[in-house]
C-alpha cells in the first residue's frame, strides 16, 4: 500500500491520548492529551506545534480499518481474552471487544450490535495482521 497525502493537504497530525481516555502504552511518561499537525515538505515535515524540529520520514496511515475474517478475529478474541485475563499489570495490554460507542460506519443495528460484541479494538498490535489496525 502507497499512502500519500492529498496534493491539496500535504499535512498530518501525531495524536496522544489522554491517560484517562484510553492512554497508550507511554501513558506514564505521557499522561495528558497532545497533538501537533506536521506539514509536508517532499520527505520532510515540521510542526508549529513542536518548534525547530524537522526530519525525513515516511507516511504512514496511522490507525488503519479493515475487516478481518471471522476465523481471525475469533483467534484475537480468543488469545486476547486470555492475555487479559493473565494481566498482572496496572495497565492495559488489551482491549476486548466494546459495544458502548461502537462506530461501524453506516452498517444496520444488528451489524453495528455483532461490531460491538465481536470487533477488534486499537490494542495489542496483531503481527497477523499488520500491527495497529482496526
Amino acid at each position: 500500500m502507497d499512502v500519500q497525502p492529498f496534493e491539496d493537504q500535504p499535512w498530518g497530525f501525531t495524536g496522544v491520548f489522554d491517560k484517562n481516555n484510553g492512554g497508550g502504552f507511554l501513558d506514564e511518561i505521557y499522561p495528558t492529551a497532545a497533538k501537533a499537525i506536521w506539514d509536508f515538505e517532499g520527505i520532510y515535515c515540521t510542526s508549529r506545534h513542536i518548534p525547530h524540529v524537522k526530519f525525513a520520514g515516511l507516511i504512514h496511515p496511522g490507525i488503519l480499518g479493515c475487516a478481518p475474517s471471522a476465523e481471525v478475529l475469533d483467534t484475537w478474541n480468543t488469545r486476547e481474552g486470555e492475555l487479559i485475563a493473565a494481566n498482572k499489570l496496572e495497565r492495559d495490554v488489551a482491549k476486548p471487544p466494546e459495544p458502548i460507542n461502537v462506530h461501524a460506519g453506516g452498517a444496520d443495528d444488528a451489524v453495528k450490535e455483532k461490531v460491538g460484541k465481536e470487533g477488534a479494538r486499537t490494542i495489542p498490535g496483531r503481527p497477523e495482521h499488520g500491527g495497529n489496525c482496526e
